[in-house]
């Protein structure tokens, strides 16, 4: 795993952050997509799924993710097209399922 500021663009990645913003857009075509911001502390990403409605109810402000895929770049900035995830933390409603990561996560 990486932290946002050491991301390569062309490389597969494995990050761990927090959803920072989230918001859903239709396009021309009345395709969602859905645009999120990531940070961990060093850095932000961009983060854009495509065709997936149902993800902007699941991915709100403050939730902490995995997420894997490849570092591509838009306007010059590092970005996530459609990366696999998993959720670690809510720290907003009980009940959801939470993974567990060991403390040295972030070893290379």
């Amino acid at each position: 795993m990486k932290p946002i500021n050491k991301l390569a663009i062309g490389e597969k990645a494995t990050l761990i952050g927090t959803i920072w913003e989230v918001r859903g857009r239709r396009g021309r075509t009345n395709q969602e997509t859905i645009h999120a911001v990531v940070t961990d502390g060093t850095g932000q990403i961009q983060v854009t799924w495509f065709n997936q409605p149902w993800l902007l109810k699941r991915c709100g402000q403050g939730l902490r993710v995995v997420m894997q895929g490849t570092v591509e770049q838009y306007l010059g900035r590092p970005v996530f097209n459609n990366p696999d995830w998993e959720m670690l933390a809510r720290f907003a409603p009980h009940g959801s399922h939470c993974a567990h990561l060991p403390a040295d996560a972030w070893a290379e």
